[in-house]
């Protein structure tokens, strides 16, 4: 699974006429997570002007690690038309998961720069959008 959403992630950008991001040290990239297990009101978060992804993971999902390095490389990459943040899933029972009814890790809701949601689900059915998205002409 991890290596397909690598895969995944560099045929994408490659179809769009990106190369993968250089990883360099120097140019560390973290997310802010949001929460861990709890409840959280997704649009207090949602940046007008960037597209806005909310990352759901726990630290027990090894394709949720894999989601994380392709969402660095795709910050580094596309740098502030992206804004992630990252919220912590926990366990099935989490108040988290069933307010946002998550069933399947890794998980993404992406919304626009205008603040509209966009698409929920996987990450596979979601970042080849996110990609295609971000490869899209500013307005910024």
């Amino acid at each position: 699974m991890r290596m397909m959403a690598a895969a995944l992630l560099a045929l994408t950008l490659a179809a769009c006429g990106k190369e993968q991001a250089a990883k360099p040290a120097a140019e560390a990239v973290e997310f802010e997570v949001l929460a861990h297990g709890t409840e959280v009101d997704l649009a207090a978060y949602v940046k007008t002007g960037r597209v806005t992804v909310f990352d759901f993971y726990a630290d027990w999902c090894a394709p949720c690690k894999q989601v994380e390095r392709s969402l660095k490389d795709m910050k580094r990459l596309y740098g502030d038309r992206l804004q992630v943040y990252q919220l912590d899933l926990v366990n099935w029972d989490s108040a988290l998961a069933k307010a946002h009814q998550i069933r399947d890790l890794p998980y993404l809701i992406v919304y626009g720069e205008d603040g509209t949601r966009l698409k929920a689900g996987p990450s596979n059915g979601v970042l080849p959008d996110l990609v295609k998205r971000l490869n899209q002409p500013s307005d910024l």
